[in-house]
């Protein structure tokens, strides 16, 4: 059975990843995820992200990133925005989340941005997740 929010899903095979102390998570591929995934691997969040397969059965393999002491780097991704009930934002009603500690993530017309990177731009969009 297709999921409603895939998007949701990836975010909660990762929260679950990290509170396992798993390393690697498949995730079903799309190019929203990749994005996702990029963005979240540039601002540390993950270590590594790989593209497997092809076609239907591709997936994308998230690899973890933790600290010294083994703790992940990511603890905590929320679902702002969801099919149900869509958030959106310009770049000046943009909040800081955790006060700067943590990021949102906004899908754009210039792809998937973080909230520092949009208010730079001056561009806003849809609020996709919270991240810190």
């Amino acid at each position: 059975m297709p999921s409603t929010d895939p998007i949701a899903d990836m975010f909660t095979s990762l929260r679950n990843a990290a509170a396992v102390g798993k390393r690697d998570v498949a995730v079903p591929a799309s190019r929203l995820k990749r994005d996702i995934a990029d963005v979240l691997k540039a601002e540390g969040f993950l270590h590594e992200v790989e593209s497997r397969g092809e076609g239907v059965r591709a997936e994308l393999l998230l690899s973890l990133k933790y600290d010294q002491q083994g703790a992940p780097v990511l603890r905590h991704i929320q679902r702002i925005s969801s099919p149900g009930q869509r958030l959106s934002s310009s770049y000046k009603d943009l909040r800081r989340v955790r006060q700067g500690l943590g990021l949102a993530l906004l899908t754009t017309s210039k792809g998937i941005l973080t909230d520092t990177q949009a208010r730079k731009q001056k561009i806003g969009g849809e609020i996709i997740a919270h991240v810190w």
